[in-house]
């Protein structure tokens, strides 16, 4: 498939969620995963445009949801390289990567700033979505008919504290966030994976919760995957 054919799909499949976000199967399609993972690789490939956010458009492809994402001044360059500023991205119901990188071992490490927050916190807003998803979806759609996300963003100098070497992977994983401007709605909060010498389980620390979804934040130029 050429690169323009690719883009095409991409943004076909972006249009088929934003058809149904807002009916009843899209709750279905929300819940069925938590997160996913990003790769150093891809962090280095939007670094490399020094960028200040992070796109991170929800998709529709043969009855799963797949997120796509890409760096703001890739997205309002319209000059998407898919696999490289643009990545699409598997919703998964695992939190580890050995699957994806044998035998990877995750060193923890230490991050500084307002983003962060506390292990708790972090698990209460998870528990929170995975209990709540389905009453936080009726209450949207009573509220606002179209009220349903289209992206997420991300601020760039998350991923900056998390990636300090190239033997990590972050997790984007899927919470329910009370926001001061528009009240409960769909967050990602990023962390880190370690994988302790000679322990098979899997330990999260470090938490950043700014991430805002779009709607009920404002749509601006530069989304340019949307149709």
């Amino acid at each position: 498939m050429s690169a323009n054919n690719k883009i095409t799909k991409i943004k076909t499949n972006i249009n088929t969620w934003n058809e149904v976000r807002n009916t009843n199967i899209a709750l279905n399609f929300l819940t069925s995963g938590n997160g996913f993972p990003i790769e150093f690789e891809d962090y280095q490939h939007w670094k490399n445009n020094n960028p200040t956010t992070l796109h991170c458009y929800f998709g529709v492809d043969e009855f799963e949801l797949k997120f796509y994402l890409v760096d703001d001044v890739t997205d309002k360059n319209q000059s998407y390289e898919v696999g490289k500023t643009l990545v699409v991205k598997e919703f998964t119901r695992s939190f580890t990567t050995l699957a994806v990188k044998n035998n990877q071992e995750f060193k923890p490490i230490t991050l500084s700033g307002s983003d962060e927050i506390s292990k708790a916190e972090a698990e209460e807003r998870i528990l929170n979505w995975i209990l709540g998803s389905k009453s936080w979806f009726i209450d949207q759609q009573n509220k606002n008919k179209s009220s349903i996300l289209r992206l997420i963003t991300i601020p760039f100098e998350d991923l900056d504290a998390l990636f300090n070497s190239a033997t990590e992977t972050a997790l984007a994983i899927m919470a329910l966030k009370n926001f001061e401007e528009v009240g409960y709605n769909i967050e990602l909060i990023l962390t880190h994976e370690i994988q302790p010498e000679k322990d098979k389980t899997v330990l999260m620390e470090s938490f950043y919760d700014v991430s805002q979804p779009r709607p009920p934040f404002t749509i601006t130029s530069g989304f340019n995957l949307l149709e």
